[in-house]
């Protein structure tokens, strides 16, 4: 299955916003340490919500200009 240049920069695009997420969250637990756990649980579950839906569009993306072209 040939896959084009648009759908691989599509899917790099959501694992880039995964991955600077997930570090944006690791930094905000080391600088601050003041802030309740529970919000730390609420945020890093927005986000990873966030990074699950953003991977799943870009996936239903790839899938649908793959469907298109074969």
């Amino acid at each position: 299955m040939m896959m084009s240049p648009v759908s691989f920069a599509g899917a790099g695009v959501g694992v880039g916003v995964g991955a600077g997420a997930g570090a944006g969250v690791l930094q905000a637990d080391r600088v601050s340490n003041a802030t309740s756990s529970r919000i730390k649980v609420v945020i890093h579950f927005f986000l990873s919500v966030l990074f699950i839906s953003i991977s799943f569009q870009f996936y239903l993306y790839i899938y649908i200009q793959s469907e298109l072209l074969f």
